[in-house]
This record gives structure tokens, sequence and C-alpha cells, in this order.
């Protein structure tokens, strides 16, 4: 360690009587393990410092850190010009807990999705698949891979009206499929 400032020490308050120039990083990394510093290498200590000595070799990466505190951090480190290197710590704890949140919630309503008995199909706003229930595949089991997320909506319509309209047309059930689509943008 050259040089550091205050806010790094506090950041890292478990380390700071370690985070001193002329400190190496292995020392620092050692003092906040013994003092249960980083929340996830808890239990695989000795592996962990390996990984993050690896990616501080690395010279150039971006991780996220997850502290005692509860804090996480995104560590910034990158090579400087004379062969040193740079560190940047970022808290971004509101938006790990936030990507938290939106990954239990997006939980929920999909197992919410999954208990409806109809088919249950939800399109994005480019009017591709993106989220089928159980049992819309129980109900349409030959059509499992036209079900599958990214699938534009005219695909699963031209199933659709061809069962429809077997005998017709293709220019008969085009107009159909065409129909449906100006159907479905008005709603």
């Amino acid at each position: 360690l050259v040089v550091c400032n205050e806010r790094y020490r506090e950041i890292y308050k478990e380390s700071a009587p370690a985070i001193k120039p002329g400190a190496s990083f292995r020392e620092i990394l050692e003092y906040g393990l013994a003092h249960r510093q980083y929340q996830d290498a808890i239990g695989r200590e000795e592996e962990w410092l390996e990984e993050r000595l690896e990616a501080h070799d690395n010279l150039d990466f971006t991780l996220e850190q997850h502290l005692k505190d509860g804090r996480w951090l995104r560590v910034r480190e990158m090579a400087t010009p004379d062969g040193g290197r740079v560190g940047i710590r970022v808290d971004v704890t509101e938006q790990v807990e936030s990507r938290k949140r939106a990954e239990i919630a997006e939980t929920r309503l999909r197992d919410a999705i999954d208990t409806v008995p109809a088919a249950f199909l939800f399109f994005d706003a480019d009017g591709k698949l993106e989220i089928v229930n159980s049992r819309s595949l129980q109900l349409f089991p030959d059509a499992r891979a036209r079900l599958s997320p990214g699938t534009p909506i005219a695909k699963l319509l031209e199933r659709l009206v061809y069962l429809e309209m077997p005998n017709k047309d293709r220019d008969a059930r085009d107009a159909r499929i065409e129909e449906l689509l100006v159907l479905l943008r008005r709603k």
C-alpha cells in the first residue's frame, strides 16, 4: 500500500489497523479475514484469499464484496501506467438489496402465475413471449418448443390460426393473423 484515503479505512474498519503504507495486499486481506471482515469468505477463508489475490494479480477487474456489517461494495481495481494498481470502492448496498427484492418479487409473481388454472402467456412490449405458465404447457404439449421465452406473438398466432383454419389458404390465414395482431395492439 502506498496511499489510501480515510474513507477506505472507514469502509474496512475491521482491517483499518493493517491498512498502512508499506503493508502488502495479502497482509491487509489476511488481517481482514482474521477479523471476519469479508462475509463471503466465512468458512472458506483460504480459498477466498487465493481467489481474491488471483483477481488482484489480473490487474483489471470488478467484483462485488459483502462485508461483515451487511454492506456490499463494488470493487474495481486497475493497473496504472507505472505498473502500480489503483482500487476504487463504491457502496452498492442499496442496488444489491433492490436487485434481491426484485428477484424475490419476480419469483413470487412467477409462482403465482404458475398456479393459475388456465393458460397464461405474457408478452413484452416487443410482442415476444416473456412468461408462460405450466398450465399452458399442459394444455398445449405439442407446442412446448413454440412456447419458449422470446417467441414472437406472430409465430404463436400462426400455429393457432392454422389449427383454427386448417383448410384455408395461406392468404386467408395471414389475413386472420393480421386481424388478431391488430386486436391485440388495441388492448
